[in-house]
C-alpha cells in the first residue's frame, strides 16, 4: 500500500513538499520512505519505521548501519 491510498481515503495528509522529496510504502510490518532526486541528500536513501519494534532505521539516524 502506498501513502496515496491512505490520503485518498482521508486517513492521512502529507504536505506536497514532503511528497516531492519522499516516496512512501506501507506494509503490515513497516513504513518505508525512499528519497527522490528533490531531496538535498540525493535519491535512493531510505528511512524505515518498524511497526513491531516501534523503531526507526536508516538514513540520517544514529543507528544507521550504512546500508540504507
Amino acid at each position: 500500500m502506498c501513502s496515496s491510498d491512505l490520503e485518498t481515503g482521508g486517513y492521512l495528509t502529507i504536505d506536497e513538499s514532503v511528497h516531492l522529496k519522499w516516496n512512501f510504502e506501507i506494509s503490515e510490518e513497516d513504513i518505508t520512505a525512499t528519497s527522490t532526486d528533490e531531496m538535498a541528500g540525493g535519491s535512493g536513501k531510505t528511512v524505515r519505521y518498524d511497526i513491531l519494534q516501534g523503531k526507526f532505521f536508516g538514513y540520517g539516524l544514529p543507528n544507521n548501519d550504512g546500508g540504507e
